[in-house]
């Protein structure tokens, strides 16, 4: 997976004026995806990737005056688990419930709730 970002934003506070511009991030993400039918309703699945940021920067400015801002390059290492549910086999709808946990460059431990239908 490839992935890049860019907006741009403005928003004013009383007598201050920001301007968020050019948020950019160029990533590659490689790794598996293991899911094991259980039933025909329930796959789990676990998975691991590891990815590289080459380029995460953000501008922005007050009044005028550039306001410091993050860079971020680096690897992240990630893990996931998660269980993917169809509840009819004749209907086309998913509802996956999964967790991630992330090493490295990026940190943390979010979780979802994804509902889906094919067509």
């Amino acid at each position: 997976m490839i992935d890049g970002w860019a907006a741009s934003r403005a928003f004013n506070f009383p007598a201050i004026w920001f301007t968020v511009s050019a948020a950019n991030s160029h990533r590659l993400r490689v790794g598996p995806r293991f899911t094991f039918d259980v039933s025909e309703v329930v796959s789990p699945y676990v998975g691991a990737a590891f990815e590289y940021e080459f380029s995460g920067k953000a501008r922005a400015t007050t009044n005028g005056l550039a306001i410091a801002t993050p860079s971020l390059r680096g690897g992240t290492g990630i893990g996931e688990l998660g269980l993917s549910i169809t509840p009819c086999a004749k209907r086309p709808v998913t509802i996956d419930f999964g967790v991630q946990g992330y090493v490295g460059k990026r940190e943390g431990v979010p979780g979802g709730l994804r509902v889906g239908y094919n067509f």
